[in-house]
């Protein structure tokens, strides 16, 4: 979906389109090609396009993206659950490790007397 347009032969030279996954866009520093992303969320994580298209008589057209991801750090430690304290032998031991709210998802290793 276009969130920004910045055209010398339009008025107003730029345009913001409101987004929910991207609420804070506002131009750059570095001219109407400039564009910055404020607070962006896990929801931002995608494939961005920049757009280059040349007015009448060519109408060229050049875009170039790139794929960005934003990262989540856990929200908690891990959370274990399913365990016991104690266990009889040849009992049955499953325990489950949870990890919220990151992004990407995180690789979980076990470890058992400090050794993986």
């Amino acid at each position: 979906e276009q969130f920004y347009r910045a055209a010398h032969t339009h008025q107003p030279s730029l345009h913001i389109f409101p987004l929910d996954t991207l609420p804070n866009v506002k131009s750059g520093a570095g001219g109407l090609g400039s564009v910055v992303l404020v607070n962006v969320d896990v929801r931002a994580t995608g494939n961005y396009t920049c757009e280059a298209v040349a007015d009448f008589p060519s109408f060229a057209h050049h875009s170039k993206s790139s794929l960005f991801t934003v990262l989540a750090e856990p929200a908690t430690r891990p959370i274990l659950s399913g365990y016991k304290h104690w266990y009889y032998p040849g009992e049955l031991l499953s325990i489950n490790c949870t990890i919220l709210r990151t992004h990407p998802k995180p690789k979980i290793v076990w470890f058992f007397n400090d050794r993986q």
